[in-house]
């Protein structure tokens, strides 16, 4: 089965909280949720990657729990496991693999 991790939890906009909705692809069936991710997020080798206020999030879709951070690296995008921010002409990366 194909998952899709889709962000935000509830039905309105106003009522929605930070969380992560997993549905089952084809058809869209919810086969799960938690709250507590909020911001850009990447899927990778079956995680979540979270730039968190914190720094780099990465949850774990099954145990719906945050399994590491890496604190203060904020990435702005992402390419097979390689995690990259740019900030005051700075290029910074970060690899999972």
């Amino acid at each position: 089965m194909d998952v899709v991790a889709v962000q935000r939890l509830g039905e309105d906009g106003e009522l929605m909280i930070d969380g992560v909705g997993l549905h089952a692809m084809p058809g869209g069936r919810r086969v799960g949720a938690f709250a507590g991710p909020a911001g850009p997020m990447w899927g990778h080798k079956g995680l979540l990657y979270v730039s968190g206020v914190d720094g780099l999030e990465v949850w774990d879709p099954d145990r719906g729990a945050r399994i590491c951070l890496v604190p203060g690296f904020l990435p702005t995008a992402h390419r097979d496991g390689t995690f990259v921010s740019f900030s005051d002409s700075v290029l910074d990366s970060f690899s999972v693999d």
